[in-house]
This record gives C-alpha cells, structure tokens and sequence, in this order.
C-alpha cells in the first residue's frame, strides 16, 4: 500500500513541476495535459482548485482545434 501512496505522491511532485513550467509559460495546456495523462477539464479543474489563471496562446487555442 506504500508503494501506491508513493507513486501518488511521485505524480503530485510531478504535477506541481507541470503546472510551474505552464505558468512560467513553458509549457502549454495541452502538453501538461499530454505529460499528466489527464483531460483539458481535468487541468482546467486543477488550476481552479489552485486558483491559477488560464494562460491561453494563440498556439495553445490551434492545437486545440487539431483534438476536435
């Protein structure tokens, strides 16, 4: 059970990396979405939740359009 409570915390640690390199604008949405494996509404659930505002490309809106 340890083993699973830290890999949690891994992807945690990996997560809050993630989202500093997007608000550094290092990284768009869509690849922190990419690296975590998650929904753009799972990240945009996450930011909510850590109160960080979207940080919305011209880039980031085109490579959205290529997922629909």
């Amino acid at each position: 059970m340890s083993h699973k409570l830290g890999s949690f915390t891994n992807w945690e640690d990996r997560r809050e990396r993630l989202l500093s390199q997007y608000q550094a604008g290092e990284l768009s949405a869509i690849e922190v979405c990419k690296m975590l494996n998650i929904t753009p509404w799972e990240f945009f659930d996450i930011l909510k939740k850590k109160n960080i505002t979207l940080n919305v490309t011209l880039e980031d809106w085109i490579d959205s359009m290529k997922l629909a």
